[in-house]
């Protein structure tokens, strides 16, 4: 995926196929480094009418060459570690589907663990 304007497309397209009133909107977040939307994204996030969450979409091939990089500073700025602002969502590919259905997995565990 390399438009954003694609992306955004196939994230309304899914929630209108969904149907549902958990996830009122799902926005690629201002913030976010759109130059490789094959590699990470941030959303904006609104669920059940509560303030807007932060989101963080990742691919396995992301995920990969990052650990590979991680003997090189540059990329960690001396760290050995990864962080994010919000949840964290790896998928095999980032999609429209793939980002709702992480955010619903996500809302799913979530609700397990709170018990709402």
């Amino acid at each position: 995926m390399s438009n954003p304007e694609d992306l955004q497309r196939q994230i309304d397209k899914r929630l209108q196929r969904l149907g549902t009133e958990t996830i009122q909107q799902v926005r690629l977040a201002p913030w976010s480094d759109v130059t490789d939307l094959a590699s990470a994204v941030d959303v904006d996030v609104v669920v059940n009418g509560q303030p807007r969450r932060e989101f963080e979409i990742i691919s396995y091939h992301f995920l990969y060459k990052l650990f590979d990089e991680l003997a090189d500073d540059e990329v960690f700025g001396g760290t050995d570690m990864f962080a994010t602002g919000g949840p964290l969502i790896i998928a095999k590919s980032i999609t429209g589907e793939t980002i709702v259905e992480g955010i619903l997995k996500y809302l799913e565990l979530e609700a397990a663990r709170t018990g709402r």
